[in-house]
């Protein structure tokens, strides 16, 4: 038995992060009971239509879509879980005008704006952990947007604390006119379409770390992964 003198205490910090077991082996001998995904969405879609006298019709569509979804991936509570926590937002947003000049002639002007953001937390972020509460002292980067604890994987083990973070959004404008304008038998269809997109992304990555302690220099032979 290693001495308690000799044990590190940010190794026994860590050691007291992982739940106790609750099968009777040497490795994966926690079984997480109702670790279940939640899935959580609503979309709610909104028009509107005016008419101003015989030749202005004018129609106003919104439609959203927004929610969240989560899945944990080594079935840990918080603030040790890792997993998905995706929390996402659909907008769209659509205003046509129809105008009747004449007789033969209709012009039509649809704007439309959309976008869609989502953001992916690898944890829930309950009770976040920072370096500091597991004794360590670590650098804190640029791109980092908190001060997190580094992620630890151990090897036969589910790796705890996740700490990256993934946004991304796209916006999409577009301009549609068009004249429809009738003579005798013949119908000439005229329009065009202006479109511009805008697309942006962040990712921290690993940048509050990520420690791994495996096997590899201490197992008696390489190529036999028992240790023996």
């Amino acid at each position: 038995r290693i001495p308690a003198s000799r044990i590190s205490p940010i190794g026994r910090a860590l050691l007291n992060l992982y739940p106790t077991p609750s099968v009777d082996d040497f490795s994966q001998n926690f079984l997480a009971d109702g670790n279940t995904g939640r899935y959580k969405y609503s979309q709610p879609i909104v028009r509107w239509d005016h008419h101003q006298g015989e030749r202005n019709r004018f129609n106003f569509v919104s439609a959203l879509e927004q929610g969240r979804d989560i899945i944990s991936e080594n079935g840990f509570p918080a603030p040790v879980d890792v997993g998905r926590n995706a929390n996402r937002l659909s907008q769209h947003y659509v205003a046509e005008w129809v105008h009747i000049a004449s007789a033969n002639t209709v012009a039509d002007l649809r704007l439309s704006f959309g976008r869609f953001t989502e953001a992916f937390p690898d944890s829930s972020r309950t009770g976040a952990l920072t370096s500091q509460d597991l004794g360590m002292l670590m650098p804190k980067p640029g791109n980092a947007i908190d001060d997190l604890a580094p992620r630890i994987n151990l090897d036969l083990f589910n790796p705890i604390i996740g700490n990256s973070f993934t946004w991304g959004s796209t916006n999409h404008w577009v301009a549609q006119p068009s004249l429809i304008h009738s003579r005798g038998r013949h119908v000439v269809h005229w329009g065009a379409e202006f479109a511009y997109a805008a697309v942006g992304s962040f990712n921290t990555g690993r940048a509050h770390g990520d420690f791994s302690f495996t096997r590899g220099w201490t197992q008696q032979y390489v190529n036999r992964p028992d240790g023996i």
